[in-house]
């Protein structure tokens, strides 16, 4: 498929088809759509984060600005479906720490911090790339219907990549530094905490219900699912002066209400999800201090525990 899309890009560029044209062609392939998304997600995602945008919102703000982009200007229909949860997931990738990997060198330059940039972003894509082609293979999509998927992968990529680097570099390993390191919340903060990703889980547990989203292509449902993310960082943002500590666990929240029917069946496993997913994010963050995608990890793992306990009972 690749080969025939490289092949149809050349013949279109020899007959003095503009290079946007050519690029869509190659776009509608769904391995270069995955790898495309998966760069550009993470690849923005991380500037904005260097200059001061929180991680969270910078990751759905990015989904949400370029998946309504693309709809508005009707060029959605050009891509390959791929594209758009790759890109989702790519700003994901982008939440990865990169800042702890350039205080490593003594002189931490302007243009190692850009290649990190690019590095992440390339190993992001190429992640979203594999994974669409396991996907291809599988008679079902492997982990469909978790929430939090996407973000398992760009856990995976980013792992990879801190490993990778902190070996290049010549440092220590940040990651895995033990459930030790996990310090549970105060009472109050806590509360915050249960109560922002109850609010994220339920919010978009309500919206992906709704028939006219339900029935919804790839693309209008990442849109509204990082819309709805953007909407409810922002209010975080608002109305709560210490928004820092709780954005996070209703991003995680937000993952976790876009679980499907067959993984969440109603309302009171999805509220028992919400509670584990409050008590696992801590430890993800402790185990995994720099990693992107954490927080979609703490959702996976959330999703397949609740599923499993719900057949337990179902057994019993």
């Amino acid at each position: 498929m690749m080969k025939r899309s490289a092949l149809h890009s050349s013949h279109l560029a020899d007959h003095g088809v503009s290079p946007v044209a050519t690029l869509l062609v190659q776009l509608a392939s769904p391995l270069v759509a995955a790898f495309a998304g998966g760069f550009l997600g993470c690849l923005v995602t991380l500037v904005l984060t260097a200059i001061g945008v929180m991680s969270s919102l910078a990751s759905a703000s990015t989904t949400a600005a370029l998946c309504g982009a693309f709809l508005i200007t009707r060029t959605a229909r050009c891509l390959s479906g791929a594209f758009f949860p790759a890109l989702y997931g790519g700003t994901f990738g982008g939440m990865t720490s990169v800042a702890s990997l350039t205080h490593i060198t003594p002189s931490h330059s302007v243009t190692l911090t850009v290649g990190l940039f690019v590095a992440l972003s390339i190993v992001c894509g190429f992640a979203f790339l594999v994974a669409t082609r396991v996907d291809a293979r599988s008679v079902v999509p492997i982990a469909s219907g978790y929430g939090g998927r996407l973000g398992m992968i760009a856990a995976i990529a980013s792992f990879v990549f801190i490993d990778l680097a902190q070996r290049l570099l010549g440092a220590h390993s940040t990651l895995l530094p033990g459930i030790r390191a996990a310090s549970i919340p105060e009472p109050n903060m806590l509360a915050l905490k249960l109560g922002a990703c109850m609010a994220g889980t339920f919010v978009t547990f309500l919206i992906f219900r709704l028939a006219a989203v339900a029935e919804a292509g790839s693309p209008e449902r990442i849109y509204i699912a990082s819309a709805v993310a953007v909407t409810g960082l922002a209010l975080l943002s608002i109305f709560n002066s210490n928004s820092t500590g709780t954005s996070g666990d209703f991003y995680a929240g937000c993952f976790l209400g876009t679980s499907s029917s067959e993984r969440l069946t109603g309302w009171r496993q999805t509220a028992f999800g919400a509670v584990v997913l409050t008590a696992t994010l801590p430890l993800v963050r402790a185990i995994f201090p720099d990693l992107g995608g954490g927080l979609g990890l703490a959702a996976f793992f959330t999703v397949a525990f609740v599923s499993a306990v719900s057949r337990v009972i179902a057994m019993t």
